[in-house]
This record gives C-alpha cells, sequence and structure tokens, in this order.
C-alpha cells in the first residue's frame, strides 16, 4: 500500500529534557525512525498551553533539517552555531538523498543529487558532492538547496533543477509548523488522521475501518502528545473534544511501563504502522 506518511509532534516534546545535549539526541531519534519509515512531512505544532520555550522550537527545526541535509552541504548551509555543539554525536540517516562523496569521473548521466547553489564569475554552478562544482542550467537563487539531475556525464557535466515530483524514490522529509493542531487537524484534507492516544483502543479494532479509509486518502498522519500531556488534553485546552475524530489508537496495550517516551512512541508506532501497511 502506497501511502505517503506523515507525523505532527508537539513544540513541546523536549519539555522533560534538561540539556542541550539530551535535547540534541531526542530530536536525532524521531529523525533517524522518520527516515526508516519513510516520513514525508513532520509537522511541529504549538502546544500552546505548555508555552514551550522558543529556543526549544527553534532547536527542534534545525537540528531535524541538520540531519536530513547531506553530510556533505551541511558547513555551507549550517555555519557554526552553538545550537549544534553535539552534532558531531548524532548518527548518520544514510536515506538515499544522502550520497557519498565520490570522484566526479565516476558520476553518471541521470544521476540525482541535492546540492547547494553558488555563482562564480556571473555563472551559476551546483555543489552536488563532487569535489569540483557542477554548471547549473537555468535560473536559481544562490545560496539555496535544490535537487538537480546530472544531464549529461564527465567531462562535460550539467546539472538541471527538478521538483520532487520527478523523484521516485524516497527523498527524505520535510519540517512544516502549525499554529496549533486544531489548525493542523482542520487543514488536512487528504490523509487519515490517527490520534495515539492510551485512552484509544488497540489497532485491531480499526484494521477493517482503516483499510476502507486509506484507499481513498494519499497519505496517512500521526498525531503524538508531548511528555507531559495527551492528544486528548492538547486538543481540549483548544476548545476540541478528541470523540470527534475517527481513529483514536492505542499502540502499546498492556504497556509494561507506567509511561511511554516520545521518541520510544514514535519509533514504535511508525513500525507497527509500516507492518500494518505492509501487510
Amino acid at each position: 500500500m502506497s501511502i505517503d506518511i506523515s507525523v505532527a509532534i508537539p513544540d513541546s516534546c523536549l519539555s522533560d529534557e534538561q540539556t542541550l545535549r539530551d535535547k540534541t539526541l531526542k530530536i536525532s531519534q524521531i529523525a533517524r525512525a522518520s527516515s526508516i519509515f519513510r516520513v514525508k512531512t513532520i509537522y511541529l505544532y504549538q502546544d500552546r498551553d505548555t508555552q514551550a520555550k522558543k529556543a526549544d522550537r527553534r532547536l527542534i527545526k534545525l537540528i531535524l533539517r541538520y540531519l536530513d541535509t547531506p553530510q556533505y552541504l551541511r558547513k555551507t548551509l549550517f555555519p557554526h552555531m552553538q545550537e549544534l555543539r553535539y552534532a558531531g554525536l548524532l548518527s548518520p540517516i544514510k536515506a538515499p538523498h544522502h550520497k557519498e562523496w565520490h570522484n566526479m569521473k565516476s558520476t553518471k548521466e541521470g544521476e540525482i543529487r541535492v546540492g547547494v547553489v553558488v555563482k562564480v564569475k556571473e555563472k551559476l554552478f551546483v555543489d552536488v558532492g563532487l569535489g569540483s562544482l557542477v554548471p547549473l542550467e537555468g535560473k536559481a537563487s544562490v545560496g539555496v538547496k535544490l535537487n538537480v539531475r546530472l544531464k549529461s556525464s564527465f567531462p562535460n557535466l550539467l546539472a538541471e533543477k527538478i521538483d520532487q515530483q520527478d523523484i521516485t524514490s524516497y527523498w527524505g522529509f520535510q519540517v512544516h509548523e502549525a499554529r496549533s493542531l486544531k489548525t493542523l487537524l482542520d487543514e488536512i484534507r487528504d490523509s487519515v488522521v490517527i490520534i495515539t492516544s492510551r485512552q484509544g483502543k488497540s489497532l485491531k479494532n480499526f484494521k477493517s475501518q482503516l483499510s476502507n479509509e486509506l484507499a481513498f486518502k494519499k497519505g496517512l498522519l500521526l498525531v503524538f502528545g508531548s511528555p507531559r500531556k495527551g492528544v486528548h488534553q492538547i486538543l481540549s485546552s483548544e476548545g476540541r473534544d478528541i470523540s470527534s475524530y475517527q481513529f483514536i489508537v492505542n499502540m502499546f496495550p498492556h504497556q509494561g511501563t507506567q509511561t511511554v517516551r516520545l521518541e520510544e512512541a514514535f519509533l514504535g508506532v511508525l513500525a507497527i504502522v509500516n507492518c500494518f501497511l505492509n501487510s
């Protein structure tokens, strides 16, 4: 079943972490799980009742985007920042768009890579991790990260800009912000929404309904709560009753621990959903 998977996490998801190191590692776990299970979009919604720190919101966006960026572009796109002090501890994602450096002589026509636009002597080039810049066909803004296809091989390398829909393989995740969870859910139209909650029912109770709904939708949105509040509490603070949603699922029935940490729930839920979609 080919379904685009998206996730929604609150900007208060770091509220149980005290140090930059621990916050960094937690975000890394979310990024790794997202890449493993081909998450297309990570929505970061504001938990207004908790009033998450702006610094935490910025850190979440920064590290998620940093980890989704191929390593050969990180120094260019992410100059020295205090928030990235522990970036060296993070495991590489190694998603399909994270190409390894190799000699440009071994590149093949049609190869797709992520690059950054640079200008040299009024001409546009793109850095795609080949050791030398590649001429870029068409117009683009300097400093912008984009996807390109190599139109020809060495020694006449030429790159052209392509759109995301031109890429058939998994090509990493995007990060988008939402003013509130209620706002996000109201804007979602082409996705089935699953709200993860300990107050929900087991997934087995929804298998038939979920399969039927997914047959007519393009995507699946998984909604997570914060370390201190469940999704029902967050929606309630926004004036919305969780019972108005069809799929409220307890992904860990009979759990052996009093709580399931967000990064644990994130990996576990994605694994369960992956199994369901491919069964």
